[in-house]
Parts: structure tokens; sequence; C-alpha cells
């Protein structure tokens, strides 16, 4: 039987972890607020806080009216105090930026179809260090890098198992980058990190929130639950594009009937303008995902700009016509309308989660 107990340091940094989860969530607290409301002693609150502060973390404010004595101290989170790079394959943009989600240098970078994985690292790091040397900031103020990337993924390992856009099998990124980086790189899926955005700044409290990528180079699902990303014990949750349908249409995968290559063919004949067959084509998908998932919310997060309001609402009804009891469930459908400031977002949090481990 495994041991649950936790030693007196692991459990120290989870409460210290725990603490700065807390502020920046709540973004303006008391050393009261973490008392009540933390199950974390007055002795240990004042304690960590104190290094969080001498550790430029956390930083005291102060705000509001004074109700008769001195004006009350707040803290507050310092997202300054941490830098990172941050790039994102779906536009090819590498941004040095802070936990505030501030950028301090953004810039485009070009690549050749079906780039080799040295390529790719010799591009992104000559450019990372021309950012390093324009903005003046030591390498070793960095607190890492993180990469939003296309494929099947495993995080843990920093791998991308498999990826037909770019053409690699089984390619570690942390070895290809931590020569010249440090041990800090992630890498995860784009629309792990859009759905992880989406969770953290959606005003309800949702517990299963579900993200679509709609495109033609590919459709997938990306699954938040309770603030958790989805993984699947082989990394492949989401690969919604290949379910099979009765068609003999080749697929890039291989086999025929794919999702994905049915509506990239109608797309194609189209002219690349949606039409409701193709809308009738994403519902299918969306509604046997929700099907079997029953997840509390639906984001939408391509074909947005292409859509009208009156298609919009085509998708949306065609998606409750084709999932079971759509009367018992209550499920709330979105349309990520800024792809570029979700992705941004969802880097900011990312980075923050791995900085500042609970689990």
């Amino acid at each position: 039987m495994t041991n649950s107990f936790l030693s007196h340091a692991d459990a120290a940094f989870r409460n210290r972890n725990t603490i700065v989860h807390y502020v920046k969530k709540h973004r303006l607290v008391s050393r009261t607020d973490i008392w009540e409301n933390l199950d974390i002693s007055r002795a240990a609150v004042t304690k960590i806080v104190r290094n969080l502060q001498e550790s430029n973390i956390l930083m005291e404010t102060v705000q509001g009216e004074s109700t008769g004595g001195r004006k009350p101290l707040f803290l507050i989170f310092n997202g300054k105090r941490h830098l990172f790079f941050a790039f994102d394959w779906s536009f090819h943009c590498l941004y040095l930026m802070d936990l505030n989600g501030d950028i301090y240098f953004e810039t485009t970078l070009s690549f050749q179809e079906q780039v080799s994985p040295s390529s790719f690292v010799d591009t992104l790091s000559s450019a990372m260090y021309n950012i390093l040397e324009n903005c003046k900031i030591p390498k070793d103020c960095l607190s890492g890098l993180l990469l939003a990337m296309p494929g099947i993924i495993d995080p843990k390992n920093c791998t991308i198992l498999s990826s037909v856009e770019l053409g690699w099998q089984n390619i570690n990124l942390h070895d290809l980058f931590t020569e010249n980086f440090g041990q800090n790189i992630y890498v995860e899926r784009t629309g792990n990190i859009l759905v992880l955005s989406a969770g953290t700044h959606l005003k309800k409290n949702y517990a299963h929130i579900q993200l679509f990528t709609l495109g033609t180079d590919g459709i997938g699902v990306s699954s938040l639950i309770h603030g958790s990303c989805q993984h699947g014990e082989w990394c492949m949750h989401g690969e919604l594009g290949h379910i099979k349908l009765m068609s003999d249409v080749q697929c890039r995968c291989g086999q025929t009937g794919c999702l994905e290559a049915i509506v990239k063919q109608l797309f194609e004949k189209s002219n690349c303008k949606l039409t409701d067959e193709i809308l009738d084509y994403l519902a299918i998908g969306i509604s046997t995902s929700v099907n079997i998932c029953d997840s509390h919310i639906v984001l939408i997060g391509s074909y947005v700009d292409l859509m009208d309001a009156t298609q919009k609402e085509y998708l949306i009804n065609s998606i409750r016509n084709k999932i079971t009891s759509s009367l018992l469930r209550q499920f709330d459908v979105h349309f990520a309308n800024n792809k570029k400031q979700l992705m941004l977002n969802g880097l900011c949090d990312y980075m923050f989660e791995q900085i500042f481990p609970v689990e």
C-alpha cells in the first residue's frame, strides 16, 4: 500500500504553492483571508508569506479606505517575478512574457514545410538568444520555455510522440533544448493550452469543459475536468477527427472515412466556405464527444471567423439535435472569438501551474 502521508518538506512546499494559488486567484487578499479559508495554521501562513515576500513572489499593497486606524495591507501576486519564453506553433509566434501576461518581446518565425526537429530548435534558439540580447535579460532570470505544439504529445516526458502536421515521431524536445536553455522545458498540445485558458477566464466555474478545434488540418477535442487537462493513458485523448463514417474519402492517417478528411474535402470543394453540410459533419463529431463525456460547456475554437450569427445558431441546433437526452443536458456552447488572446492567457496559466505545482 502506498504511503499517502507527505513529508514535512513536501507539506511545506505544497502549503507555499497553495497560498500563491489562492492569492493569484483572488487577486487581492489579506493574511486573515488566507488563515480563514485555507487549512494552514496562522504561524505557517505568517512564515510562508514572509518568505514569499522576500522572494518577491508576493507583494504588499494598500487598498481601500481606512476604518479609523491604519489602512489595511493586502497581498498581491507579482507575476513580473517570473519571465519565460513561450512558442505557439499555430501562429508561429515566440514570446518573452511574464506570469501577468505582459509581453516583453514578440516575433513571428518562419519555418519550411515539414521542418526537421534540428532546424526547428536552431531557429527557435537563435531567436531566443537575440531577444535576450535585445532586452538585456540574463538567461538565468528565465523560468523556462513552454512550447504549444500540434500532435500527440506526452507532456510528462516532453515528447512529441506523433505529429502529422510536423512529420515528427518520438521527438524529445527537452533533450534538444536543455543544453542551451536549462532543465525547465515544457511542451503541450495547443488545444490543451487553449482549454486551460478557457477554464481559468470564463466567469462561471465549470466542472467539465471541452474545446473543439475544427480545421482543415485536423479536428480534435481538448478536455478540462476540475481544472486538469486530460491526456489519456497513451496521450491520445481527443483524437476526434479519426472517428469513422461511411465514406471512401482517404485520410492522411492511411484509413478511409475519417471525419476530418471528409470535412477537409468538403471545405476545398466549397472554395473554403462553410456550408450547412460541413456544419452538420462538425456537429456529428461534437455531439459524439458530448454523448460520451457529458461535458458542462462546449467551446468552439476554430472556423469562428467564418461563421455568421445564423451559421453559429445552425451549428448549435445541429449539435443539440444529435445528442441523446438533449432536454436533460444542461450545457452551454461558446465560441472562441480571439484565439490568440486565449492562447496567451493559456500559456501564462500553464506556466504558472508548472512553477507552482500543488499536486
